[in-house]
């Protein structure tokens, strides 16, 4: 290890509390419960705060473990088992996103005769990257990923 580097610990799904894996709560109610609500009002899904993430898996894990005593006593913490698989799965939920836009791009563009030669391929680029909603929306949205970089070498093949 450097020195100043920082110890980060991976966790998995087996380090999880005893018992939140059961009945399929986790993925099948706690992880999206948690997903909708990175998504949500003044939330940036791609770059959400520590203390607005905290809040959101509080709330979260009051409502969806209350009729499991031993798990309410979990406080969730940044760096903590549950904190750290979480983020986790968000990151592989903005994987999927980004690799959906890349292919809606890229059917867009095979089956749109607009869309033939490299140059027509480079112009549709040039005007989508340089267009408002844009300028305005997907980088905000592509923030801190190389997404952005996905989506405008796609719309350049």
């Amino acid at each position: 290890m450097i020195a100043g580097e920082a110890l980060r610990a991976k966790y998995k799904n087996s380090d999880l509390p005893p018992g939140c894996l059961d009945q399929n709560l986790w993925h099948g109610v706690f992880i999206p419960t948690v997903a909708h609500a990175a998504g949500g009002e003044n939330v940036h899904p791609w770059s959400i705060e520590d203390n607005v993430l905290i809040q959101i898996l509080t709330k979260a894990w009051n409502i969806v473990y209350a009729d499991n005593p031993s798990l309410m006593k979990y406080q969730i913490v940044p760096g903590g088992a549950i904190y750290h698989v979480v983020k986790q799965r968000l990151s592989e939920w903005h994987g999927g996103l980004g690799s959906a836009a890349v292919m809606i791009i890229m059917s867009l563009m095979a089956s749109d005769t607009t869309y033939e030669t490299d140059q027509e391929h480079t112009e549709f680029a040039m005007a989508f990257t340089h267009h408002p909603d844009f300028q305005t929306t997907v980088p905000w949205i592509l923030a801190g990923t190389s997404l952005l970089g996905c989506i405008l070498s796609s719309l350049l093949v």
